[in-house]
């Protein structure tokens, strides 16, 4: 079945606070707004960037489409509290909930650049998703900004405007699966994330 809200999918050793608060803002929202809670993940293997998330919010595509149109409007703002109430659980210095990766080998990971916990998924077309990667080491302040500058790119993209999401998706040689884009903090621009690890990148140019 094709999906047509925003859903939260988060995996069943997600504490209930974390779910609770989002729920609190994002259920303001109307029915359009779903929660499925799904089994946890054993040792997981892979790129740091494709390894599946703690929690996921997941835009379906006809719910950006009507976001366009709500832009300022209270309904888009509590899209954005519901996801910075997020920040304060798993990043900062202090986060409430340290949330560690056990990789094959049961080794822990801890030196992720971006979130293994969280990330945004919405649909391009029937052969690509975009998921947008939060960075590890972002304030709240630059967390907030990043949902804000995705949230208005990709409200633009698919109303059909002109969009800096739009131009970078153009120069991506990625067309299909799953495209990666963060948000730079220094540049206050979005960007392309290459799935190929630069140590991967210059044993090919060798």
């Amino acid at each position: 079945m094709k999906k047509e809200g925003i859903y939260f999918f988060g995996e069943a050793s997600v504490p209930d606070d974390v779910i609770k608060d989002v729920e609190y803002y994002f259920k303001r929202i109307g029915p359009d707004f779903h929660v499925e809670i799904i089994p946890d993940r054993g040792p997981q293997a892979g790129l740091e960037w494709l390894v599946p998330k703690l929690l996921i919010i997941f835009f379906a595509k006809p719910f950006i489409e009507n976001l366009a149109k709500e832009m300022g409007s209270d309904f888009y703002k509590l899209i954005k509290l519901g996801i910075s109430s997020i920040w304060s659980k798993f990043f900062g210095p202090n986060p409430k909930y340290k949330y560690r990766i056990i990789v094959t080998g049961k080794r822990i990971r801890e030196d992720f650049e971006f979130s293994p916990a969280f990330s945004i998924y919405t649909e391009l077309s029937d052969l690509a998703k975009l998921k947008f990667l939060y960075k590890q080491s972002w304030t709240h302040e630059e967390f907030d900004e990043a949902t804000d500058t995705f949230l208005y790119n990709i409200t633009l993209l698919y109303s059909g405007q002109d969009s800096e999401l739009m131009k970078i998706l153009e120069m991506s040689a990625i067309k299909r699966g799953i495209i990666l884009v963060t948000f730079d903090e220094r540049t206050k621009m979005l960007e392309i994330v290459n799935p190929v690890p630069h140590q991967a990148q210059k044993k090919e140019n060798i």
